[in-house]
């Protein structure tokens, strides 16, 4: 939509999980793992958020265009609740990435782009540590760091060019 001298464009995409069960053996009984990590069994991908949300709200004035991008993920539950409700493993608080871009087309066949991925440098949550064990009885808390859910590399910079023949 016009905006001033230039157009501002809004970008979102909301996923929901509805359900998502699976069992290890037929005869077993269906376990819900929407809203935890989940599980690999049965070749399944981990990682069961109830919801994801992907937005990029964007302006360009002439050659030039900038865009900021979030993505959300909920808090999520370790997946070693979902089979005992009284595990102490910790799953995630939610989590908000933030990416910048600008761009500037310099002629009809060349193209610039600068940007910051993890703006704000979010560091990555600590999960399915166990809070209860004591470090002073040599019961470390532990945890993963999960880097197929959360950047991992920190703030990175980038810049490019497209150039057609």
């Amino acid at each position: 939509m016009p905006v001033g001298p230039g157009r501002v464009t809004l970008n979102s995409v909301f996923n929901y999980m509805l359900e998502f069960r699976s069992s290890d053996l037929p005869a077993n009984p269906l376990v819900a793992y929407a809203g935890t990590f989940g599980t690999t069994e049965n070749g399944l991908n981990e990682g069961v958020f109830e919801y994801r949300v992907f937005s990029t709200l964007g302006y360009s004035l002439g050659a030039a265009r900038a865009a900021l991008q979030w993505e959300h993920r909920p808090s999520i539950d370790a997946t070693a609740s979902v089979l005992d409700p009284d595990s102490p493993q910790l799953g995630a608080p939610s989590y908000n990435l933030f990416d910048l871009n600008v761009g500037y087309q310099l002629s009809e066949d060349v193209s610039l782009l600068l940007g910051v991925d993890n703006l704000f440098n979010k560091r990555p949550p600590l999960t399915s540590a166990d809070p209860g064990n004591d470090p002073g009885i040599g019961l470390l808390a532990s945890g993963v760091i999960n880097g197929a859910f959360y950047d991992t590399q920190g703030k990175r910079f980038y810049l490019g060019a497209n150039v057609r023949f």
